[in-house]
C-alpha cells in the first residue's frame, strides 16, 4: 500500500491531508488554527510560518521536540526537581548544519554553538 502522506505541502489542502494522516481528522481544525501561515501563538519567540510548508515544519518541530521537552519538565517539576527549560530563538548567521541560514530561523541544531557555555551557566554541584 502506498504511503498516504503527501510528500510536499504547498497549500492548506496539503496541510489538511498531512495532518489528517498524522493525527486524524478531528485534530485538523485545531491544528489549522494554531499553525496557519501568519499565525503567531501568544508569547511565541519565533516568527509565524510564512506558508503551509513552514506550518508543517513548525507543527512537527513542536510535536517531536518542544512538546516532549515541556512534558518532561512538568513531570520532573511535579517530582520536586528544579527544572529550567530554554527555547532558543536566536537565528544564527552561519551554521555547520546548513548554508545559508537566513531562511531557516532558529532551527534544530542552531543552539549547538551555545553548549560550551552550559558548564559556566550551570556550575556542577560539588558534594562533600
Amino acid at each position: 500500500m502506498p504511503d498516504p502522506r503527501p510528500q510536499v505541502v504547498s497549500d492548506q489542502t496539503g496541510f489538511t491531508a498531512f495532518t489528517t494522516a498524522m493525527f486524524g481528522a478531528a485534530a485538523v481544525p485545531g491544528l489549522v488554527k494554531l499553525y496557519a501561515p501568519g499565525t503567531m501563538a501568544p508569547g511565541d519567540a519565533v516568527a509565524p510560518p510564512a506558508d503551509w510548508w513552514w506550518s508543517v515544519s513548525a507543527m512537527i518541530g513542536d510535536y517531536v521536540l518542544t512538546c516532549p521537552a515541556r512534558r518532561a519538565a512538568r513531570t520532573l517539576e511535579k517530582q520536586g526537581h528544579n527544572v529550567f527549560v530554554y527555547y532558543f530563538s536566536h537565528q544564527p548567521t552561519v551554521s555547520v548544519n546548513s548554508y545559508p541560514t537566513d531562511e531557516y530561523g532558529a532551527f534544530h541544531g542552531s543552539e549547538a554553538r551555545h553548549f560550551r557555555n552550559l558548564s559556566f551557566i550551570f556550575r556542577p554541584c560539588v558534594r562533600d
